[in-house]
């Protein structure tokens, strides 16, 4: 019969061969022969060792809620024991709770004896020397993260509080979304029904967040299993963000207390197949195919999506809350490889096999906000190739978009605003990001002349900038605030170019100033108008206009001469 011991080294032996599930096997068969006979094979440390080797078997398997069990249970056995809570850190910091991996570190950092000076313990130091600076510098990494959390605290705090003193001048039932709710009723009795009001697209993408912020506060403590609450929080939360990210609105101290209890259960949830919110899109896609191919669909479908849709959030959060734009678009970029590689592979699997994460709806909510996770970017950088980037993306998106519509187009039985918010709004951010990208090379190439003015370089990158802000608007219902900016932004670039006719900048104008009582209806206290500025500024061109008419009227320029200023 084999001893406890002797499982114990042929785990140590596949452990560091890195066959970690086989391993484990072998601890596991070896925590079961220890119960057993307990009294021969020794002491609780010795025991405790055993839970900890697991642990660290389910670590390199990217396991980390078992890993963390494991390492919770070996400290129980024997508080001394360094690498318990060693083990248990590394598992907190990898499911993102820093907070809880801190004090794991101190812990762990107490309990290593002393360094030694005497040269025969020389050796013996040494290698205390090197473990001691590993949990330090992880102990440094955690601190870090908490001291960012609640920086982003802090800053979640400040924008709260103007989304809430805004919200309370705006008054009880106010907000776009309230207003939505409320215009749907005369939207559906219209022959033919209305479906393309941005009414839709915001009713709907308040609906799907606001219920994922209802599952998340149904989470609490519990003794026995240490959380309980409803699964699948993140998937309607997520989904109200692809629909419309101006939802987010609720990002605040408890939101991301409850975010982090909810990330847990989340990842309990999908046991035994764990899914990999840490892990780059390289590592997913391998493991992915791996588990595919040895478990079936069963084993990734539930872990791909949680993956995803956390990298969504977070990607969020880390962009909106802290303007850490870098950050948001390395999640979008894990999302999208991840899609589109995994894509290539299973492009002839059945679509329930792979689940809704591959639909084209879905990816191309992802492409847009990461779309505008670029704009926002670029916005705040100067390199031209952040923009090339983004011009790249905008094309790939508008190309797959359109063969979409043409090919397999969504049907019209879904709710009204999917096809707005999964396909028209791509399609605007497309040509809005397009806009941006000549913009901005209009920008760099009058930063090159004496007075820094745009000249005769720059006139036609910045006609073809009011061209894409165009056709960006026209995608969207004049309803849309969106529309409005995208109007008000083509007008400004119309006039800085020099090289279109007075007539279409005044046509133009016109639109905009017909379509601001319309979407102020819906969007007047939208986050994007929570600065007080944008109804103004809009409303300021309405004013040039009459100025411009003026000297239409006036005779000092024509209708079709090429007017700009």
């Amino acid at each position: 019969m084999t001893t406890t011991t002797e499982l114990k080294t042929a785990g140590n032996a596949l452990f560091s061969a890195k066959q970690f599930v086989a391993a484990a096997r072998k601890y596991s068969e070896a925590i079961r022969s220890a119960d057993e006979s307990s009294s021969i094979f020794g002491s609780r440390r010795e025991l405790a060792v055993l839970y900890a080797n697991r642990s660290a078997c389910w670590l390199g398997i990217w396991r980390f809620i078992e890993a963390c069990d494991d390492a919770s249970k070996a400290a129980e056995l024997d508080p001394t024991y360094a690498k318990a809570w060693a083990r248990l850190a590394t598992a907190k910091d990898a499911l993102g709770s820093h907070s809880e991996s801190l004090p794991a570190w101190k812990h762990a950092l107490d309990l290593l004896p002393p360094d030694s000076d005497s040269n025969s313990e020389a050796e013996e130091s040494q290698t205390q020397q090197q473990q001691r600076a590993q949990y330090q510098a992880h102990y440094d990494a955690a601190a870090a993260s908490v001291a960012r959390l609640k920086k982003l605290h802090v800053v979640s705090g400040e924008q709260t509080m103007m989304m809430m003193e805004f919200m309370g001048q705006a008054g009880e039932g106010r907000m776009p979304w309230d207003l939505a709710a409320r215009m749907l009723p005369a939207l559906r009795v219209q022959r033919p029904m209305n479906r393309t009001s941005s009414a839709w697209v915001i009713h709907y993408a308040y609906e799907d967040f606001m219920t994922g912020i209802r599952k998340m506060r149904l989470l609490y403590d519990d003794p026995a299993t240490n959380m309980r609450g409803v699964p699948q929080s993140f998937v309607d939360i997520s989904n109200g963000l692809l629909r419309d990210t101006r939802t987010m609105h609720l990002l605040n101290d408890e939101f991301m207390k409850q975010y982090d209890g909810q990330l847990r259960l989340e990842m309990w949830s999908t046991r035994p197949w764990t899914p990999w919110p840490d892990a780059d899109s390289e590592v997913v896609i391998q493991e992915a195919l791996e588990r595919q191919r040895s478990s079936g669909w069963d084993s990734v479908r539930g872990s791909l999506s949680l993956t995803i849709r956390v990298w969504i959030i977070q990607a969020f959060t880390e962009g909106t809350l802290r303007s850490q734009w870098d950050i948001s678009l390395g999640y979008l970029q894990r999302a999208i490889k991840t899609l589109r590689g995994l894509q290539e592979h299973w492009a002839q699997a059945d679509r329930v096999d792979r689940g809704v994460i591959f639909e084209p709806s879905f990816i191309f909510g992802v492409q847009k906000i990461y779309l505008e996770a670029m704009m926002q970017a670029c916005e705040r950088q100067s390199e031209p190739f952040a923009e090339e980037q983004m011009l790249q993306e905008a094309d790939v998106l508008i190309s797959r978009v359109d063969r979409a519509l043409r090919d397999d187009p969504p049907s019209d039985g879904l709710d009204p605003g999917f096809q707005s918010s999964f396909f028209a709004y791509p399609r605007a951010t497309t040509f809005a990001s397009r806009g941006l990208y000549y913009t901005r090379k209009a920008q760099r190439e009058a930063a090159t002349t004496c007075d820094g003015a745009y000249g005769s370089k720059s006139w036609p990158l910045l006609r073809w900038a009011a061209s894409e802000y165009m056709q960006a608007a026209g995608c969207l219902p004049p309803d849309e605030e969106r529309y409005c900016v995208y109007l008000k932004l083509a007008i400004d670039n119309m006039l800085s170019s020099h090289l279109v006719p007075l007539r279409e900048t005044l046509d133009t104008m016109e639109r905009l100033r017909v379509a601001i009582p319309q979407a102020k209806a819906i969007w007047e206290y939208s986050p994007l108008a929570a600065n007080g500025e944008l109804w103004d500024t809009l409303q300021a061109v309405a004013q040039r206009e009459d100025r411009l008419r003026g000297l239409v009227e006036s005779r000092e320029v024509g209708l079709d001469a090429c007017y700009g200023e």
